[in-house]
């Protein structure tokens, strides 16, 4: 068994899943974002043995226009996988927001944050639809400075 830690009020699998390298491929494995049904069965493979966190953002994906990607499969994933409800049940899909992209795929440019009320409400409204849930277990918002 994994172990366990505290992550108040959930308690988690001391591993969890990065999922940012599926839709940031360009280093790994850049076949990946063309297929999802292989990045899904990437996070089935954590889940099977009990990984209990999958964490992710809007502003994992591949270009600025495809905002919500990894988001998405992490959705499909955790919905298809067939673990019982009460494995299910354990499972906490983090993400996050307040930074954002511009066409030119900047990601920590001057203007890359944002945590205005209505940006951050759009945020995690189109995050909890993009994932296929009415709430979402836990939600962070970025606003460090990543650049430096």
């Amino acid at each position: 068994m994994i172990p366990q830690r505290k992550l108040d009020p959930y308690t988690v699998s001391a591993i969890g899943m990065g999922c940012m390298p599926l839709s940031f491929p360009q280093d790994r494995d850049p076949d990946l974002i063309n297929d999802p049904e292989r990045a899904i069965a990437v996070i089935h493979a954590a889940l099977d043995p009990g990984i209990t966190l999958l964490d992710t953002a809007d502003i994992y994906a591949p270009s600025w226009n495809t905002m919500g990607h990894n988001e998405i499969l992490v959705g499909k994933a955790f919905h298809s996988w067939n673990g019982t409800p009460e494995q299910k049940k354990r499972v906490v899909l983090a993400t996050k927001a307040g930074i954002t992209r511009e066409e030119n795929g900047s990601m920590f440019g001057h203007s890359g944050r944002n945590a205005s009320k209505h940006y951050l409400y759009r945020a995690v409204e189109a995050s909890a639809a993009k994932m296929g849930l009415s709430q979402i277990p836990l939600w962070q918002i970025c606003l460090n400075n990543l650049s430096n």
